[in-house]
């Protein structure tokens, strides 16, 4: 068997809205309301009436985001650690 393929492997992929709303666990809202607000987004590319992100653009904004949320990684390993729910 094969495993099944990345989209963000392939440097020319495009991957679409609602994928990588699933990989950031933002809606559809959010991720419309983070093209216009964020800088570090990647910047939308329209095909017909759909959205995609370039494959490239995606990694970058994950690798970038991900020292970000630390600090709720952070709260919750503390939380846990004294039985406290967030």
């Amino acid at each position: 068997m094969t495993s099944p393929m990345n989209p963000l492997d392939h440097p020319e992929a495009e991957v679409s809205r609602s994928y990588f709303c699933q990989l950031t666990g933002r809606s559809r809202i959010t991720a419309y309301r983070l093209e216009r607000t964020d800088p570090l987004w990647p910047r939308p590319v329209l095909r017909g009436r759909r959205v995609f992100y370039k494959a490239a653009d995606c990694r970058r904004y994950l690798s970038a985001a991900a020292p970000r949320d630390t600090k709720s990684d952070a709260l919750n390993a503390h939380a846990v650690s004294n039985n406290v729910s967030v």
